[in-house]
């Protein structure tokens, strides 16, 4: 017990971490340090331990099908572009076609905005 006697901290515990971990955490804390607020690792750590919150992200609609979207339609409006500047010239089934795409990109837009506010309770 002579370790607890002479310190505020009575209660010591050990804690392993893989090399992998400890360069995260050596990382993080050279670069949250930078103003010196922390004397040393172990305070920053104990600072990180017991002020921490945990956050858990739900995400709201299926991300993976609107990146499919989305990307499927950039490169639809990419293609018209390339070809309206490799021919000098643009039809108006062309802008049609852009004027469309963007229509949807908008819808979905509006869709996901939608879907967020209802979620924030706005």
């Amino acid at each position: 017990m002579s370790y607890a006697r002479h310190r505020k901290r009575k209660i010591r515990k050990s804690i392993n971490f893989s090399v992998e971990e400890w360069a995260q955490i050596r990382e993080a804390y050279c670069t949250f340090n930078r103003h010196h607020r922390y004397r040393n690792i172990t305070e920053y750590i104990r600072d990180i331990v017991i002020h921490a919150r945990v956050i858990q992200i739900q995400t709201l609609v299926n991300t993976d099908e609107y990146y499919r979207m989305f990307h499927g339609i950039g490169t639809n409006i990419n293609q018209i572009a390339h070809k309206v500047n490799a021919d000098n010239t643009v039809t108006v089934e062309q802008l049609q076609a852009v004027q469309a795409q963007l229509g949807e990109l908008k819808t979905m837009f509006n869709e996901w905005a939608t879907m967020w506010r209802n979620a924030q309770g706005n």
